[in-house]
């Protein structure tokens, strides 16, 4: 759709676009990523409702601050996002604050590397090294430092954590979950 090379690594974040959902910090990011020449074969895709367009601008703004337009995408809302993820080498979960997210789930059911910020529910998802990486908080460097890790693991090592990561959501799955249910 986007015309990209077949070698162009892909990111991604699905949320909406909410303070609470961090994309100047992420954005933030990929600017310090972006100056250390670290975004060469890159694009990044962000995708999820912008009504709030207050934070969607200032996102925007933020992009053509740093230069980086030909960077990253806007997708809009989507109804493929399990194909989108597919699609993606890794999704970026940048957030302030989070319950329990079920785009991570989501990530880690289409076998998709996750980095994600430790908060709410997440550190229960994600265990640092072993099923994603966990920043050490939502602070952009911290996010580009996992980032960065990410872009410097061996292919191996990436689906190592991604196989792990699937296995780890099965204990989520509705079969599972009903098995326990029926169990109480």
């Amino acid at each position: 759709e986007l015309g990209l090379d077949n070698q162009t690594l892909l990111g991604v974040t699905v949320a909406r676009f909410a303070e609470q959902k961090n994309h100047l910090g992420l954005v933030k990011a990929l600017a310090i990523l972006h100056e250390k020449g670290a975004l060469n074969n890159f694009h990044y895709l962000l995708v999820g409702s912008n009504s709030d367009r207050a934070i969607f601008q200032r996102v925007t703004e933020e992009i053509k601050t740093w230069g980086l337009e030909k960077k990253i995408t806007y997708l809009g809302i989507r109804s493929d996002i399990p194909e989108i993820l597919q699609m993606c080498d890794f999704m970026v979960l940048p957030s302030h604050f989070e319950g329990f997210p079920n785009v991570l789930m989501e990530a880690m059911a289409t076998k998709t590397f996750v980095i994600a910020t430790p908060t709410g529910g997440t550190p229960e998802l994600i265990e640092d090294g072993i099923t994603g990486f966990l920043t050490k908080s939502d602070d952009s460097r911290d996010i580009a430092f996992s980032i960065e890790e990410f872009l410097g693991t061996r292919n191996s090592q990436r689906e190592s954590i991604t196989r792990g990561a699937y296995r780890s959501i099965q204990k989520y799955s509705t079969s599972r979950i009903f098995e326990i249910m029926e169990g109480i």
